[in-house]
C-alpha cells in the first residue's frame, strides 16, 4: 500500500508540475499543487522540497527522489496529492470514468464522442 501512495504523491507532484508551468492552470490546480508542495516542506523540509520541484517534470526522478520514504494511504501527503489530481482531472478519469482492458483488441477508441471505421480481415 506505501508504493501506491508513494505513486499518488509523484504522479501529483508531476502532473502539478507540468500544469504549474502553464499559464492555462486554474487557480485550483496551482493552490493544489502550492498545497502539496507546502505539506512536503513542513514534512521533509524547504530543500528537499525545491529538489522535488525542481524535477517534478521527471516521474522516474521524483520516484527516486522518494524512495524508502514511508507514507500511509490515509497520510496527509497523499491526501493533498489526491486533491491536485481531481483539480486537474475534473470529470474524473482517473476515479474510472472510463475503465479498459483492451487486451486482444484489434481497434479501439476511448474518450467520448468518437468515431471509427474499421476494416478487418477476418482470416
Amino acid at each position: 500500500m506505501a508504493a501506491e501512495a508513494i505513486e499518488v504523491v509523484v504522479a501529483a507532484l508531476a502532473a502539478g508540475g507540468v500544469a504549474g508551468v502553464k499559464d492555462t492552470a486554474s487557480a485550483a490546480v496551482k493552490d493544489g499543487y502550492a498545497g502539496l508542495l507546502g505539506v512536503v516542506r513542513r514534512r521533509f523540509g524547504h530543500q528537499k522540497a525545491d529538489e522535488l520541484e525542481a524535477i517534478s517534470l521527471e516521474e522516474r526522478l521524483l520516484t527516486d527522489a522518494l524512495a524508502g520514504v514511508r507514507i500511509s494511504p490515509d497520510d496527509e501527503l497523499v491526501t493533498a496529492a489526491q486533491a491536485v489530481l481531481t483539480h486537474l482531472d475534473p470529470i474524473g478519469t482517473q476515479s474510472g470514468k472510463y475503465i479498459v482492458d483492451a487486451r486482444g483488441a484489434q481497434g479501439v477508441q476511448i474518450g467520448d464522442n468518437n468515431t471509427m471505421t474499421l476494416h478487418l480481415d477476418g482470416r
